[in-house]
């Protein structure tokens, strides 16, 4: 009772200092922004621990982290203050990347493409930047995860005007290890760079049954850049049908959704059209999908990390696969940075209504001093004038 009245009194002091008060305000709204917010975030995640997690071994589970369209920012990027922007955006992936990183504990993590803003139109100084400063946010303190990196149009081009050729395509897996076929415990991850218009041709043909001979996993995935499902079928189907994939996951579309795909096994079924679901994932919910059932298909597309792309909900992939096929996947979603950016700006709009307030308040009271003085000279002037016909106080 004694602690919380001593409190209440300096809380009562404090307000009887507007100074102390912004500046209270100030540290609050900092701390808030760039610490605590991550933190609370990281509350509304769900459990990722099955209830039979104490009989379960690690080799009985693959844990993976699924990172899409960072698209760190560029040297030629437009944007007033780009030293400052850059800054900003690099240390919101660095920091939710670790809370996710440390709260999914994956033994993979898979970058899905867009790693870069300006990757495709970088000369080599600049992408050798680029690539320093992707490392140094996406960096992690062990060395057992395996590391899966794809290009993106953003990364090697092949988006409207912007080309993509195999300079572009060969200077990232030069930087970016390329590994067609990723064995891990008890599945095999196809990664693929397949582009929208793009044709399974004969010496891609060729080199995909080369790797299912290699494959004996029970379950395959297939990871790539741009959205599959969202095609029509005869322009996938033949990535289908050669791996034999249980699961896709994709990037691209910046938001997270979900692809059911009830007939895109069935060869009798190769028209234009798929029958099938497309729908908007919420995040921090988890979603559980079974493998074993080979008649459907599903296709995850993993939302984007950074807050410069324009959508509501950022945040990564997380997918927690076991022995049977059981699939337990969700969206981690992240901070809005741009509600906190708003949140400094009121401050920042509050502490400039006080100086403005408090410089109109000493410029009255200055002008009423000034004006009050004056005023008793003039009465006193007048008052001497009175007692003394000669006026002598006026000399």
């Amino acid at each position: 009772m004694v602690r919380s009245k001593t409190l209440c009194l300096k809380a009562l002091k404090l307000t009887r200092n507007p100074v102390k008060v912004l500046i209270f305000l100030l540290i609050a709204v900092f701390v808030f922004n760039e610490y605590l917010i991550y933190v609370l975030q990281r509350w509304t995640w769900p459990s990722l621990t099955p209830s039979d997690s104490a009989a379960r071994l690690p080799e009985d589970e693959e844990r993976i982290l699924f990172v899409a369209d960072p698209q760190i920012i560029g040297v030629h990027d437009t944007h007033i203050n780009n030293q400052l922007l850059i800054y900003d955006a690099d240390r919101y992936l660095a920091t939710t990347f670790q809370h996710a990183f440390n709260y999914v504990q994956p033994n993979i993590v898979v970058f899905l493409g867009d790693l870069m803003d300006e990757g495709s139109v970088a000369n080599g100084p600049e992408y050798d930047l680029y690539v320093q400063r992707f490392h140094q946010i996406f960096s992690t303190s062990t060395s057992h995860v395996k590391r899966i990196y794809l290009p993106g149009d953003n990364d090697v081009g092949g988006e409207m005007w912007d080309d993509r050729v195999p300079f572009k395509v060969d200077r990232f897996n030069q930087y970016f290890r390329k590994e067609e076929l990723v064995k891990s415990k008890f599945i095999d991850i196809f990664t693929f760079n397949y582009n929208v218009g793009d044709a399974v041709n004969v010496k891609m043909e060729a080199r995909l049954q080369e790797l299912m001979a290699d494959s004996a996993a029970p379950f395959r995935i297939i990871i790539n850049h741009m959205n599959l499902l969202s095609q029509t079928r005869p322009e996938f189907d033949r990535l289908i049908t050669l791996t034999n994939a249980s699961l896709i996951f994709t990037a691209h579309a910046h938001r997270a959704i979900m692809y059911n795909c009830s007939n895109c096994r069935d060869p009798e079924y190769l028209d234009a059209l798929w029958d099938g679901e497309r729908f908007l994932m919420k995040t921090d919910v988890i979603y559980t999908l079974n493998l074993g059932v080979f008649s459907l298909l599903h296709e995850i597309v993993v939302p984007t990390c950074s807050y410069r792309m324009g959508v509501a909900n950022m945040g990564y992939g997380a997918a927690i696969i076991d022995r049977g096929g059981l699939v337990r996947y969700v969206v981690l979603s992240s901070p809005s940075r741009y509600r906190c950016l708003m949140l400094y700006g009121a401050v920042l709009v509050i502490v400039l209504l006080f100086l403005v307030a408090t410089a109109t308040l000493r410029l009255y009271k200055l002008c009423w001093v000034r004006g009050s003085l004056l005023v008793l000279r003039q009465r006193s002037v007048q008052s001497c004038c009175l007692s003394d016909s000669g006026c002598s106080c006026l000399a």
